[in-house]
């Protein structure tokens, strides 16, 4: 099999560490799932990367593939799912906190990826894929949901794309005063019904100081260390790549002393960007609460402190243990801006 390759190799500065801006640029991680569906609402796929669709329409999926990219195993599969008819655009974005751009004040950046088109997307063998870097002067703002203070596009084309993977690269300069970079990618949905094949796929995304592309690298140098740079955004007691959702066993254990409530303490796996919403699922049934082991009676966690390090959890259903007993319980921290 033949393999996209990337040759700009240069010695003088393609190995620096953490030179690459984007996290998840190979879309390596996926806790929330590997394949995740867009609804009313903008949706999370891949880690620090979101869906979303022009009138929040739906029909759209973000899912993780094999790529052709010599180094890069993974790519995003950005899908008009089968049978839509909706003709509304559909984009992936990720947006930067503000303490990672402000390097990048004034200075000039190289912007480079890879991409390629499902047979359905093409039109005439070529098709466009809209993208965009774009800069404001708020502090940890989102580019989908809210939109940046000062939003601006510092770079906006059209990459035009085939059913073979290419790799496309920009350069521009960034405004002396941002505080904000996200960057997206997007396309307009073609008139008609959709296909098995109506998508694009993308990966090897890099963000870059120079005036030149240098040989793609992860933000950090192993698996490991991106994921763990991934959950000081989100992180959850699921294992890696299922999406957070009751009726999956077995959850975290948690004890429970003959006459007390529950009450637990851990701290996160990594320590999370600020105090995170906290959601709690049900192992063994479809609802939030957690379950006595060995047992049908559930309990009701409520959270009684937490920061960004850690959380004490209790219960409030005034339930009290006979003998000293397990709690199983699953858990979802998010501190996405």
């Amino acid at each position: 099999m033949t393999r996209a390759r990337d040759n700009s190799f240069n010695q003088s500065n393609n190995q620096l560490a953490n030179k690459n801006l984007i996290l998840n640029s190979a879309f390596d991680i996926w806790q929330r799932g590997t394949s995740v569906a867009f609804g009313a609402v903008s949706g999370r796929g891949a880690d620090r990367w979101v869906i979303v669709r022009s009138g929040w329409s739906g029909g759209a999926t973000m899912s993780r593939q094999l790529s052709g990219i010599e180094g890069v195993q993974y790519c995003a599969r950005v899908q008009r799912d089968s049978g839509n008819t909706s003709t509304a655009y559909i984009a992936i974005t990720q947006t930067l906190e503000s303490v990672n751009c402000i390097p990048y004040q004034g200075k000039r950046f190289t912007y480079s990826f890879w991409a390629r088109a499902g047979a359905n997307y093409s039109n005439n063998g070529t098709a466009g894929l809209t993208f965009g870097v774009y800069s404001g002067t708020g502090s940890d703002q989102n580019l989908t949901d809210f939109g940046f203070t000062g939003q601006a596009a510092v770079m906006f084309g059209s990459a035009n794309i085939t059913t073979s993977w290419q790799k496309f690269t920009y350069t521009s300069t960034f405004p002396a005063n941002i505080t904000q970079i996200g960057v997206a990618f997007a396309y307009d949905v073609p008139v008609g019904t959709a296909g098995a094949n109506d998508y694009f796929e993308v990966t090897g995304v890099q963000l870059e100081m120079g005036s030149v592309a240098t040989l793609f690298n992860r933000q950090n140098p192993s698996f490991q260390s991106e994921l763990q740079a991934c959950q000081r955004y989100f992180q959850s007691s699921f294992a890696t790549g299922t999406a957070p959702a009751n009726n999956i066993a077995t959850g975290m254990i948690f004890a429970q002393l003959p006459g007390n409530g529950m009450s637990h303490g851990f701290m996160f796996p990594v320590p999370m960007r600020v105090t995170p919403s906290f959601t709690t699922y049900n192992p063994y049934a479809n609802n939030s609460n957690w379950r006595i082991a060995f047992s049908a009676t559930d309990v009701t966690p409520t959270v009684n402190h937490m920061g960004n390090l850690g959380i004490y959890t209790g219960t409030t259903t005034g339930y009290h243990a006979t003998v000293a007993q397990a709690v199983h319980g699953h858990w979802a921290a998010s501190a996405e801006l």
